[in-house]
């Protein structure tokens, strides 16, 4: 179904990496805005709908809020945009839709594509210990991140990157895309080059029972585990022997090689507390317990605890 278009953009996201997104498009184009498309994600903790509200009555933009994928459509049919700008959706677009802007949807996705297409790209990438990541502004069809790629960022990790970091940078470098190609993007001009399949990856949802710690794994692939899940996400975690839950945000690998019982907590160290792992120790330094104030890993798991 091709629908005839009235110009301009309408922009579909969410939370904070949406609604910085959507900031710096009315920094560039505000006249070229028709309206704001967003899901009611209140349930989520990472949702900043209030600050979707608030932004689009603070600068008169024309605001929508979903609550089922299937209502999309119509609300794209009311508005006839040239291009959808889209930054934060978690919600699969359907082919008929994608039809409704003669300029394409266009996304964002924090990877290199075509590597880690699919949930949870960063979260991923630092599990898995990469090297790096980046962010790509692509066109959107009916594949899972498989349209022709527009530019790419490409983004370093450290040994000792965390989540909230990658986060933060992750957010610029959308940010600098659209700065970069927003114009052409409006006038249907855009680079596009397809994806190379060979080089494909994807990543699996993640909810937070996936969040559990497997101490039989080795000491760097626990701290990579624990740095991949830290704030702002709901944290890494493992039980202690009275059934409480231990959340561990921050962690480093202990120094020198260690043989010892997994999951079991060992002695105390300037930083933390040493707990062995399937090869090698890691130290926690940050962690809290049934969502209590932090407190010293040293005194929050005593030694000989079994971490499981």
């Amino acid at each position: 179904m091709n629908v005839a278009s009235d110009g301009g953009l309408l922009f579909l996201g969410s939370k904070a990496l949406g609604l910085d997104v959507l900031k710096t498009v009315v920094a560039i184009v505000p006249d070229e805005l028709k309206g704001v498309i967003t899901v009611n994600d209140v349930e989520d903790d990472r949702s900043v709908l209030t600050g979707f509200k608030e932004y689009c009555a603070k600068t008169r933009l024309d605001l929508k809020v979903l609550n089922r994928p299937e209502d999309l459509e119509a609300v794209v049919a009311e508005m006839l945009p040239a291009v959808i700008l889209v930054s934060g959706w978690y919600w699969m677009i359907d082919g008929p839709v994608l039809n409704m802007a003669p300029n394409g949807f266009v996304g964002l996705h924090a990877s290199l594509l075509p590597t880690y297409r699919g949930n949870a790209p960063l979260v991923w990438a630092l599990i898995n210990g990469e090297s790096k990541t980046g962010i790509t502004l692509f066109f959107i069809d009916r594949g899972m991140d498989t349209g022709d790629i527009i530019d790419q960022v490409e983004l370093s990790i450290g040994p000792n990157t965390a989540v909230d970091d990658l986060l933060t940078r992750t957010t610029e470098a959308c940010c600098d895309l659209i700065e970069r190609h927003l114009g052409n993007v409006l006038d249907g001009t855009a680079p596009r080059r397809p994806q190379n399949e060979d080089r494909a990856s994807y990543g699996s949802a993640r909810t937070q029972v996936d969040g559990r710690i497997d101490w039989k794994r080795s000491a760097g692939e626990v701290h990579n585990f624990i740095r991949a899940q830290s704030h702002p996400y709901p944290g890494a975690f493992t039980n202690l022997e009275d059934g409480r839950r231990l959340r561990i945000w921050k962690c480093e690998i202990f120094g020198y090689s260690y043989s010892g019982i997994p999951g079991l907590a060992q002695q105390a160290v300037d930083a933390g507390r040493v707990v062995c792992c399937g090869s090698g120790a890691v130290v926690v330094t940050d962690c809290t317990v049934d969502a209590e104030t932090a407190d010293d890993p040293r005194t929050l798991i005593t030694r000989g605890t079994r971490c499981t």
